[in-house]
């Protein structure tokens, strides 16, 4: 297992603050307030991690404004502040900058001595299909031979180990800590999945990346950046974080993606299933089975055949045969490294039970992504589509929760039934009554079982390996059942 706790990297040299502003270009938008300098050997934005010596840094976070917690920061003893207002600090040492959250992720890069410049960072971004891409992409380059780390929402992964709990990946700290990781273990490239909320912690500041993948851009996650345009705008900063020698890889399937293709003047490459483009997949044939397609590049084709029969992860297939080509990754290996990768854990993961029809686990991270996924499994579902949905899943998937998830239901399944969650403690019996629907269920339908992989009802963190335990374990017993459910609704399938 990977561990990345502080006290395994060498040790951290003090840096002048200054510095860090200057490489920034923020040096001349500062105020220093009783000092003309500040040394920094450590920092954080939370004064109950701060000790006598360190620096704290007052920002806006999921905790609330740290302006207001200035007071316990300098009763711990911190040797100076840096803030974005003038706040009373006793003659402790005040730096003024323009947006503290910005300056924070730069001096967590330099706290770490850069790593990400010593390595090839693949950034990974979009609405949805991020977590599948990373992963796939990852393999693809291995499959060359290549020491990839990766870093995604399912965990830290490289040669030495696994860690599925690596932290909070919206906090620059941590992020910049992770990469300085797996520099130290070898890694010379990494593939990251760049979440939105990471973009506006600015976790990538000064960061260079040298390919930015972008799977898709809708209208998501206004719950939590306000509006469509702002969220747009945070999927954008992924480009600006390019290298001039940097690539963008893009979906020439949506017209978004195309947009933001037209207005980079760098290196890219095209995906798609649509139109002509630099990494072309042309379908042969899609069932409940799988998928085999058509993988096309500078004039060469190969099969590649996947198990989970959807557009999306065709998709997500191209998008990471190009971070192959990127790299030059010859294209029996990108076929071969594609499928290789197999299921994505709590990402539409098939499950083979013994079962007569096709059972998937799904941890979609927006209504979009479920929206995605539903629709490519209505066209090559010949029977009925069932979906069963996690009510404490549901409940943090969207602005809306579980109304949003039953409208989408509405329009592509025949059924779809909204449970409680089992408990990580033990077995649940609440799900007896769904054995009325899957003895019903023949060789021609598909079940569609929506769970948060990763935490029961009290939202404990856990580790993946129990939690897939008892995910598997949930999943038989709905299968095992004996009574039907209640509260079932019927919506009409779309045409």
């Amino acid at each position: 297992m990977i561990h990345l706790h502080e006290d395994s990297f060498s040790a951290h040299v003090p840096f002048a603050l200054s510095q860090v502003l200057k490489r920034h270009h923020l040096f001349s938008a500062s105020q220093w307030i009783h000092c003309d300098e500040i040394m920094v050997s450590d920092m954080h934005d939370d004064p109950i991690n701060c000790r006598r010596g360190d620096i704290f840094i007052a920002r806006e976070t999921g905790d609330g404004d740290g302006h207001d917690r200035v007071a316990e920061a300098i009763s711990r003893g911190v040797a100076g502040i840096v803030a974005e207002r003038m706040v009373v600090t006793g003659g402790v040492p005040l730096c003024l900058v323009p947006d503290s959250t910005r300056v924070f992720s730069a001096m967590s890069h330099a706290f770490y001595k850069y790593p990400a410049d010593r390595l090839q960072l693949i950034a990974i971004t979009g609405t949805s299909g991020k977590t599948s891409t990373t992963w796939t992409s990852a393999s693809v380059l291995a499959e060359s031979g290549l020491a990839v780390g990766v870093v995604s929402d399912l965990g830290v992964f490289d040669s030495t180990g696994y860690e599925p709990n690596p932290g909070n990946l919206e906090n620059p700290k941590t992020f910049s800590s992770i990469l300085c990781k797996l520099v130290q273990s070898g890694c010379t490239h990494v593939v990251a999945e760049i979440s939105s909320q990471m973009l506006a912690q600015q976790v990538l500041e000064g960061v260079t990346v040298d390919t930015a993948v972008i799977t898709n851009l809708a209208d998501a996650h206004e719950d939590l950046h306000g509006s469509r345009r702002a969220y747009h705008a945070l999927k954008a900063r992924l480009v600006h974080s390019l290298s001039p020698t940097g690539c963008l890889i893009v979906c020439a399937d949506q017209r978004r993606g195309r947009s933001l293709r037209e207005r980079w003047d760098g290196l890219s490459l095209s995906t798609g299933l649509q139109s002509p483009c630099d990494v072309e997949g042309t379908l042969l044939e899609r069932s409940l089975d799988g998928q085999t397609f058509l993988l096309r590049i500078a004039g060469h084709v190969v099969p590649v055949c996947v198990p989970l029969p959807t557009a999306a992860c065709a998709r997500n297939c191209l998008q990471a045969a190009a971070v192959g080509l990127r790299y030059g990754v010859a294209i029996e290996k990108i076929a071969s490294g594609i499928e290789s990768s197999a299921n994505i854990p709590g990402r539409l993961e098939r499950l083979n039970r013994g079962q007569a029809f096709a059972l998937f686990l799904d941890q979609p991270t927006s209504v979009h992504a479920l929206k995605s996924s539903l629709k490519s499994l209505r066209r090559v579902t010949p029977g009925r589509l069932i979906l069963l949905i996690d009510r404490a899943f549901s409940n943090h998937c969207g602005q809306r929760g579980s109304e949003s998830m039953i409208d989408c239901a509405s329009c592509w399944c025949d059924d779809a039934y909204l449970l409680r969650a089992p408990s990580l403690n033990g077995r649940c019996n609440d799900f007896s009554g769904v054995s009325g629907v899957i003895n019903s269920l023949r060789s021609n339908d598909c079940l569609v079982v929506l769970s948060d992989a990763f935490s029961g009802e009290s939202g404990a963190s856990v580790d993946s390996s129990a939690v897939r335990g008892t995910l598997i374990e949930w999943v038989n017993e709905v299968i095992a059942s004996q009574n039907p459910p209640e509260g079932t609704f019927r919506p009409r399938r779309a045409a």
